[in-house]
């Protein structure tokens, strides 16, 4: 089963919550305990989230799960 456009889509939208949190990498990377290196490697796809690091990530940018979740679903049925 191929994955790359729903982890890419993944990594679009945490990507996009950060920026509109006007957080950096090493901001995002503070409020969640890791370097900064964390936070690039999940953005441009050297490493996956599980699901508890998707909820962590959510909440320090001031989120929902959920939210992150609808984000998520809108930009899936996006016309590619």
């Amino acid at each position: 089963m191929a994955l790359a456009h729903e982890r890419t889509t993944l990594r679009v939208v945490l990507r996009q919550a950060r920026m509109a949190a006007k957080l950096t990498q090493d901001e995002l990377g503070v409020r969640l305990d890791k370097d900064q290196a964390y936070v690039s490697r999940y953005e441009i796809g050297e490493s996956q989230l599980d699901f508890v690091e998707v909820d962590v990530i959510a909440r320090r940018l001031n989120l929902t799960l959920e939210e992150i979740v609808r984000r998520y679903q809108e930009r899936l049925v996006e016309p590619r």
